[in-house]
């Protein structure tokens, strides 16, 4: 018999082996990024997110219906990620691993309480811990509340097993409570009463079926069914709310797919058959993706049936030898009703099954396994060594495959095209791939995916607001709003669809159109702040700073959480010369939000213009800090820096500023003078021109260039340069000066 403390130790040691090796298997998504699915809404583009934790943000947690779910203690866990780590998407990784770790340690712990299997129960966590169908549960920033969810599961079943071995209501009140959180995190929490019943059965033998049981427990306080349903209750009532809440939310986001498109013969028969393929890739691993794409056609009836089939054998078994292997039953019941609220019945988005479905019930085939294997074996002497070596090595090439996995997940390219490769018709993975490359301003590339999208979906809107965008990036305006046009047909009051519109109107330099868009999308959303936002900013464009403060006003009064409406009322204020109104916006704005890089850069140019040359840096340098590739930023603090002399570092930001805006003429002109200031005349002469290739009539280019060329001796050409100049701007009094100068020299 071991001692006590000898026990302690192992167990201690065992705790410390499953984290080492769960955070060796998942290293790599330590180093990946976020990716453009579902990311962008849960943290990257999530201002009220971003903005951390406040009395407002927690109401709204508690009232969004954004991404059709409803789980504020997700979006509160997000909220204390951006607070502490800003987006720097290493550490919200982190938290992932860090939860799935500590749920790996919950679970070999609940399994030793329940069980007294040291090894069994190891087995168990080690599957969980380092089997590749938890990879997209852990590496997809978004599925935080998969990780989160299943901590409170873990606890709550740990608090209820508690309460079942000493009765104190205490613990069945905390089993409660953690519930009601885990259901806060993901509304799958929902089966839990159902599993707290298997556990009931078995290992705890708290309730029994067979027919031996109830010949013995005659005369007893036998625990039935009935007693146990009825303890389980207030569990059952908190379930039915959460469900009904989640349908209404996400049929009200209009994610439930209506029978019309997805019949119920279709739906129940993909159902059977994810049965069998999440079987086949929890013993294969192999072939895993973001994205399953559905058969919207139904699956051939014969291989429905042989689904049906092999399920209804394995549930005849389990059940036959529920007497001596209670696990087989308890385990397989798991596994089936764990999935049933993802498994389609009610179908939510387009995929056929995910792997992030799996993060709970594979738990069932572990114990099914772990129990199951060693009972089969008994009667053989060296089984022994033999369950303990392929233990060792199934769980090894587990963790290799989830290392493998892991690195699929760096980047939404490498994510999107492995999904491809191992997927046939993969709309969904052809559409992320084409906007991932979109957003890196690979258009062209990004067509080519994007086409092939639509191929398979032609009246996908998504697909076609994405092949829009990028026929606007291409310079082919008229092309990408035919396909707005098109989709105005199909939703012709679609203020989102104006808002698009808009947008890439505005990138375009069209503001005048743009402003119609957005009035238009305006008046079917009258209560969008944001939308209300958008409009100030085309206002903005085209000139009318007044009719874009009304627009920020009525948006304030609103209660928008968005600090780019600061920014337009700051940016108004700045430019109407009232520098303490333009401070207290800017201010504001990024009280709302301190990650605003756009604000910083617009505080700095205030500060500029105020004379106050360090805030400015320093404003330029934080914007730069919250975005790298903020190109105007750049722009400004090299300009900025070569006014004070600092040649050097001027040069690295407005080459990396001509770099991120390679149209930009000013970016160009302002490289050409640093260059003359470097005593550089043929380098700074590239940069004149440069700017001139862009924009012909740009005066200070024609100006700049007409200055070098007569520190050159080059007078004819010069004064060319200035007549250009002045004939662009005849008031551009620096030119005035520079050719009477020129002139006056040139006269003998």
């Amino acid at each position: 018999m071991k001692l006590p403390g000898h026990e302690r130790t192992q167990k201690f040691v065992i705790i410390v082996l499953l984290a080492i090796c769960t955070l060796t298997a998942y290293l790599p998504v330590l180093h990946s990024g976020f990716v453009n699915c579902d990311d962008p809404g849960y943290v990257t583009k999530n201002a009220v997110v971003q903005g951390g934790i406040s009395l407002r943000f927690l109401r709204w947690a508690f009232t969004t219906e954004a991404l059709s779910n409803w789980h504020p203690l997700t979006w509160i866990s997000h909220a204390l990620d951006c607070t502490m780590f800003g987006l720097n998407p290493g550490f919200h990784h982190a938290v992932n691993l860090l939860l799935h770790i500590i749920n790996t340690i919950l679970l070999y712990l609940l399994f030793v309480r329940l069980t007294g299997r040291r090894w069994g129960s190891l087995f168990i966590a080690a599957v969980f811990a380092l089997h590749p169908l938890h990879v997209e549960s852990v590496a997809w920033i978004s599925e935080r509340k998969d990780v989160l969810s299943t901590l409170f599961w873990l606890l709550a079943t740990g608090a209820f097993v508690r309460y079942t071995g000493t009765s104190e209501r205490r613990w069945y009140g905390l089993s409660l409570l953690y519930f009601v959180l885990g259901l806060l995190a993901k509304p799958m929490l929902v089966t839990l009463p159902f599993v707290l019943i298997l556990l009931e059965y078995w290992p705890l033998q708290r309730l029994r079926f067979s027919a031996t049981s109830r010949e013995q427990s005659k005369g007893k306080n036998e625990f039935t069914l009935a007693r146990s349903l009825k303890e389980k209750i207030p569990f059952f009532i908190l379930s039915g709310c959460s469900s009904l809440v989640t349908f209404l939310v996400q049929r009200s986001a209009g994610s439930v797919a209506p029978s019309t498109l997805l019949p119920l013969q279709i739906r129940v028969g993909n159902a059977i058959l994810s049965y069998i393929r999440y079987l086949y890739k929890t013993f294969i691993p192999v072939d895993l993706a973001v994205f399953y794409p559905y058969n919207a056609r139904g699956d051939p009836l014969w291989e429905v049936g042989a689904a049906l089939a092999v399920l209804l054998v394995i549930m005849i078994v389990a059940w036959r030898v529920r007497a001596k292997q209670p696990y087989v039953l308890v385990g397989w019941l798991w596994f089936i009703g764990t999935l049933i609220p993802v498994i389609g019945i009610v179908q939510v988005g387009g995929q056929s099954m995910a792997d992030r479905y799996m993060y709970f019930p594979l738990i069932g085939l572990s114990i099914m396994v772990a129990w199951g294997v060693p009972e089969l074996l008994r009667l053989w002497k060296g089984r022994t060594p033999l369950i303990v070596s392929v233990a060792v090595l199934a769980v090894i090439s587990l963790g290799a495959a989830t290392y493998r996995q892991c690195k699929f997940w760096k980047d939404g390219i490498t994510l999107f095209t492995h999904a491809i490769s191992v997927t046939t018709n993969n709309h969904f993975a052809l559409n992320n791939l084409g906007s991932v490359l979109a957003d890196s301003g690979r258009h062209a590339e990004a067509l080519t995916y994007l086409q092939k999208a639509l191929q398979l979906l032609p009246d996908q809107i998504a697909i076609r607001i994405n092949i829009a965008r990028s026929l606007a990036a291409l310079g082919r305006l008229e092309d990408a709003m035919v396909q707005y046009r098109w989709m105005e047909t199909r939703i012709p009051r679609d203020p989102e669809l104006h808002k698009r519109m808009g947008d890439i109107l505005l990138e375009n330099g069209r503001a005048d159109e743009a402003v119609k868009e957005y009035s238009q999308a305006v008046e079917l959303d009258s209560t969008n702040g944001s939308l209300r936002r958008k409009l100030a900013g085309a206002y903005l464009e085209e000139g009318l700073p007044e009719a874009a403060r009304d627009q920020c006003t009525i948006a304030l009064q609103l209660d928008t959480v968005d600090p780019a409406i600061h920014r337009i009322l700051g940016i108004i204020e700045m430019d109407a010369g009232e520098r303490g109104s333009a401070m207290h916006e800017f201010n504001a704005a990024l009280a709302a939000d301190s990650n605003d890089a756009d604000s910083y850069n617009f505080r700095g140019l205030l500060f500029e213009r105020r004379g106050e040359i360090d805030n400015a840096v320093a404003d330029y340098r934080h914007a730069l800090f919250h975005n790298p590739d903020h190109w105007n930023a750049h722009y400004n603090l090299g300009t900025l820096l070569a006014q004070k002399n600092d040649l050097q570092e001027a040069e690295v930001h407005l080459r990396r500023a001509a770099e991120l805006n390679p149209g930009s003429p000013d970016v160009r002109v302002n490289l050409g003078r640093l260059f003359m200031m470097r005593n550089d005349p043929q380098e700074a002469e590239s940069q004149f021109l440069e700017a001139l290739r862009t924009d012909s009539a740009h005066t200070k280019a024609h100006y700049n260039l007409g200055l070098l060329l007569a520190e050159e001796g080059r007078f004819q050409q010069a004064e060319s340069q200035l007549l250009l100049a002045l004939r662009f701007d005849p008031r551009y009094e620096p030119a005035q000066i520079a050719l009477a100068k020129l002139r006056t020299k040139r006269t003998p």
